[in-house]
């Protein structure tokens, strides 16, 4: 999934995504950051996070992603071209959901610049897909 800015205003477009995360796998969630002219925006400098709840008021997240714990993957190089990707990878693992409960989560993914400004990049919707092989 890709997400950008409006082109004419620069305002950051919210995009939300509804989603299938597969009970017991290895699971990625890829979204692309771009800018106004739909150019990849460079992520170094950035850390993101990502909460998932049952329910928005839930003081704890069931599943807590973070640069900083590995569920998070920013590609900060370029590609063959010499040109960034902007790519933010969610890394799901079977930990995840093994044994999960909940059908749906509600959560959102946020970058944090390096000036420490926070830009929700995007409003996540993951439903559970329950696993028949145990």
């Amino acid at each position: 999934m890709t997400i950008t800015t409006d082109p004419i205003t620069g305002a950051e477009i919210e995009a939300e995504d509804d989603w299938t995360l597969e009970q017991g796998t290895d699971q990625r969630r890829v979204y692309q950051y771009l800018d106004s002219t739909l150019t990849p925006v460079s992520l170094a400098g950035y850390t993101a996070r990502a909460h998932f709840r049952r329910s928005l008021n839930d003081a704890t997240p069931t599943i807590s992603l973070t640069t900083e714990n590995g569920g998070i993957v920013l590609e900060v190089d370029v590609d063959e071209h010499n040109v960034s990707t902007g790519t933010v990878s969610l890394l799901f693992t079977p930990t995840h959901t093994t044994g999960a409960t909940w059908s749906r989560l509600k959560g959102d993914v946020e970058l944090i610049n390096a000036a420490g400004a926070v830009m929700r990049l995007v409003k996540s919707y993951p439903t559970l897909s329950r696993e028949a092989t145990k």
